[in-house]
């Protein structure tokens, strides 16, 4: 069974939120666990996590720069040896905020996180299929978060054949498993990424997240963002299936647009 890891990121002055994570196929999940807690041995810390990293807060009280940056160059190797693909859905908030209420009102209950997590996780069926079952570790977030429309669109989908029968959906804490905390590092990355690619803030360059971000190579990484331009074909497909659950088919659009403009 195939693992995928999954958290979320937000550049919330720059109206950037992130579902990101990766896939680990049966041979190679439970070595990169072990190498992933070694190295958290080493440096005597329980886990990654990116925000109190960036601002030394926590177990990296005390750390420099260059601890930060050996630090992450040890997990990116890792991750990069380790992973089979990774896969960032970037959300535009800003043009969610500015949606005309009514077409906003057409998507009340589709919030943030459940249309990047189902845009997330419909990627990662398109890329292995539905013979093989896949088992979905999301961190840990609140029902009002959007958590409960997610898991909907999850099993409706299942229960269509978008995936294997047996594949699964969780949440945990992300002390519990390593690979959400891969997720939040690649997640948290890639937020900064966008926001600066779209002149919505400006941050130091990393290396580390540089490296992260673009050392998977192009066959691995699979990117997206979600604009102005998805939210309306969004509006249109909720428009024709109002039951519900129209998430997935917009999103199969979407791919389908995807692949036309990269090919």
């Amino acid at each position: 069974m195939f693992t995928a890891y999954a958290d979320e990121s937000g550049q919330e002055d720059a109206g950037i939120f992130v579902v990101a994570g990766y896939v680990f196929d049966p041979r190679k999940g439970a070595k990169f666990e072990k190498s992933w807690s070694k190295i958290l041995e080493r440096w005597k810390v329980s886990e990654l996590h990116m925000k109190e990293l960036t601002r030394f807060g926590g177990e990296y009280k005390g750390w420099s720069d260059n601890n930060r940056s050996a630090f992450l160059s040890s997990l990116t190797e890792i991750i990069h040896s380790r992973a089979e693909f990774h896969v960032a859905v970037s959300f535009d908030t800003f043009a969610l905020r500015d949606m005309n209420p009514n077409d906003k009102q057409e998507i009340l209950d589709a919030k943030k996180y459940s249309i990047a997590g189902t845009k997330f996780f419909a990627d990662i069926g398109r890329q292995i299929g539905p013979d093989d079952p896949i088992a979905f570790f999301f961190d840990c977030v609140p029902s009002k978060f959007g958590k409960d429309r997610l898991e909907e669109e999850f099993y409706d989908q299942r229960r269509k054949g978008f995936f294997h029968s047996k594949s699964s959906i969780a949440w945990f804490d992300s002390k519990a498993y390593e690979g959400i905390q891969a997720a939040d590092f690649l997640a948290y990355e890639s937020g900064r990424e966008y926001a600066t690619q779209l002149g919505r803030a400006e941050y130091p360059f990393r290396m580390s997240g540089a490296r992260l971000v673009t050392g998977m190579g192009p066959k691995r990484r699979h990117e997206s963002f979600l604009g102005k331009e998805f939210l309306d074909g969004l509006v249109e497909a909720v428009r024709k299936d109002p039951e519900g659950f129209a998430t997935m088919q917009m999103l199969r659009r979407w791919n389908r647009h995807e692949r036309r403009q990269s090919g």
